[in-house]
């Protein structure tokens, strides 16, 4: 079995936990990852991390895997972001930069097997080197003691890990100020004051070691933890202003934090009113990540009742020194949201949300919580409702529509559901609104089809008639119009032999009212079998056209319009007519070579020069 058979995503990702597994495959897709050349069927790979970390992977014999790290991460035996890295470089779901590391991968174990290298027999599924294990059992615990100091020298994730250890078992507390040292190394900017986009990556590699090594300590100083998270992600804000974040690492760096918090405070239990003022002034002053956007609800356990109560008289406040007109109001309402979330009580978020109504989907998010709540016909009136308040937000009032018609069909009303969409088609007689209508219909579609085309009919028939122009195909027609939905519908059943004047109803219809370019063009497909000049009057024009927009696409066009034309030509037996349209598009750009070689390609006749003057 191969490695790619081996390290499928599946096995990969629950060997890691989602946290490694994402950033694995960020450095996966970041490049960072060079293969080369192992021994006994083994891979082995350099990452590049904060330093240069090997990773090594194989296959036992039953098909399991192996593998092993020189990163902290993976010194007890964990499947690190750097094994991640590695694994998921067999997989095709990423750009041709990475893919060519993945054949080099195949390539080198291809290499292998052809030079007849197999493995020994593995003694476990992570790999351990017998020889070395017994050679540190052996040795006297000061040499132990010396060597894993002199690494923890080189190791600041090791040594962290340790003093917390140690400092747990001392039961001494933990260097805090060393702790917000570490946490401004990590977050700074540099020298030079700017992060650059291929540089985010690397710069958040020391910021997510110090956050896995604050993680660690949250089991014995969960209290500390509350407060150097809180610290992180000021930090954070502070450096957003100097990082090229295109690539959104920091949102996520910012949930990192905003759980790591979270997580600290259900150990700590910190006071539950300092909480309260820290969470709703990063709510009101968060806005690059609003991740604690609704804190109130996701804190709510640890703040309690107390904590709840001044949360709301701090949103009060702020709201007070705001002012009517402040751009922070947003905010105060998403933090009322949730306050009244946290309570728990349905009746409570309603008439919250109540308090602001400024779109459909406003209606939607109460009846989707009276729905699950099972109060469907309280559900179904704030529906209604949503579409009473904004009778001319059509298209935004869509998704309430669906929803109101899903409960009705669900009832067993599908005549109501369908008088929805009639409703919509009359307000807004467009081409979108029309086949919703008949799709909603069901079998009943041919007669609300007919009774759409009727009322799209009866509209038409009312605006006013354009001002005198030169050509219809000059109008300018609104794609959303009434004009443009009548033409769609009558081109729709225009191929059915009932409905055989159709096409040339809509011809008619267009002729008075002109259209949009594309409906041109279907109008001219139709009416090719009844009225072929009409036809190739519109294929020309649209040839002259496209040729005049002088690049390479618009030749292409005009060609096709112009095969267009030939095929109407030969199917009336006039082929020579088709020199009559052809020639004067070839004078007219005589000069734009890239056109008469495609014109040339098909075999068409040239354009004589001498003979034309």
């Amino acid at each position: 079995m191969g490695f790619a058979a081996t390290f499928t995503p599946g096995v990969v990702r629950s060997l890691s936990g989602p946290r490694s597994y994402e950033r694995g495959i960020e450095y996966r897709d970041a490049g960072l990852v060079r293969p080369r050349l192992g021994k006994n069927g083994e891979l082995l790979a350099e990452v590049q991390g904060t330093r240069l970390y090997t990773v090594e992977l194989s296959v036992t014999d039953d098909g399991g895997p192996e593998w092993s790290c020189t990163c902290p991460a993976a010194d007890d035996g964990s499947f690190c972001k750097h094994c991640v890295a590695v694994a998921m470089s067999f997989h095709p779901d990423h750009s041709s930069r990475q893919s060519a590391s993945a054949a080099q991968i195949e390539a080198l174990s291809a290499a292998q097997r052809g030079a007849g290298q197999t493995k020994p027999t593995p003694t476990g599924t992570q790999r351990n080197d017998p020889d070395l294990a017994a050679y540190l059992s052996g040795l006297p615990v000061e040499r132990l003691v010396a060597l894993l100091l002199a690494q923890a020298e080189r190791d600041r994730s090791l040594k962290s890990r340790l003093a917390a250890e140690a400092a747990a078992a001392a039961r001494a507390g933990l260097d805090v100020l060393e702790w917000h040292s570490r946490l401004r190394n990590a977050f700074s900017i540099g020298r030079r004051g700017f992060i650059e986009e291929y540089e985010v990556s690397e710069w958040s590699d020391d910021v997510y070691e110090a956050l896995g090594d604050l993680e660690e300590l949250i089991e014995h100083y969960p209290g500390e933890v509350v407060e150097l998270a809180a610290s992180a992600y000021r930090l954070l804000l502070d450096a957003i202003d100097h990082i090229d974040d295109s690539g959104g690492y920091l949102t996520d760096v910012a949930e990192t934090i905003r759980g790591l918090h979270l997580e600290a405070c259900g150990l700590a239990k910190p006071d539950p009113v300092a909480l309260a003022r820290w969470l709703a002034t990063m709510e009101l002053t968060d806005g690059m990540f609003s991740c604690f956007t609704g804190a109130a609800a996701q804190y709510a356990d640890h703040l309690g009742p107390a904590g709840l109560t001044e949360y709301a008289r701090a949103i009060d406040d702020a709201e007070q020194a705001a002012g009517p007109s402040s751009g922070s109001r947003y905010g105060i309402r998403a933090a009322r949201l949730g306050i009244a979330e946290a309570s728990g009580d349905l009746d409570t978020i309603i008439a919250v949300r109540a308090q602001h109504l400024g779109h459909p989907g406003d209606h939607l998010a109460i009846a989707r919580l009276l729905d699950e709540a099972g109060r469907h016909d309280e559900a179904s009136d704030w529906a209604r409702r949503g579409l009473a308040d904004f009778p001319d937000r059509i298209g935004q009032s869509l998704p309430v529509r669906e929803y109101l018609a899903a409960r009705l069909r669900a009832e067993g009303d599908a005549a109501a559901a369908v008088a929805l969409f009639w409703e919509m088609f009359e307000r807004a007689p467009t081409a979108a609104s029309f086949d919703r209508l008949i799709a909603e219909a069901g079998e009943a579609g041919e007669w609300w089809r007919e009774a759409a085309i009727d009322e799209l009919r009866s509209v038409e028939s009312k605006i006013t008639p354009a001002a005198a122009r030169s050509s219809p195909s000059h109008l300018a027609v609104d794609v959303g119009s009434p004009v443009e939905a009548l033409l769609h519908a009558l081109l729709a059943i225009s191929q059915s032999p009932a409905s055989a004047g159709a096409s040339v109803e809509a011809w008619a219809v267009a002729q008075r009212r002109g259209c949009h370019e594309g409906t041109w063009v279907r109008l001219a497909e139709a009416i090719t079998p009844i009225q072929p000049l009409d036809a190739i009057e519109v294929y020309q024009r649209q040839a002259l056209a496209a040729a005049a927009l002088k690049h390479n696409e618009g030749y292409r066009v005009a060609v096709e319009r112009l095969e267009r034309i030939r095929r109407i030509c030969v199917d009336t037996g006039d082929t020579d007519r088709f020199v009559e349209y052809l020639l004067p598009l070839r004078r007219e750009h005589r000069a734009k070579r890239n056109l008469q070689a495609l014109l040339d390609q098909r075999g068409w006749p040239s354009l004589d020069l001498h003979r034309s003057r």
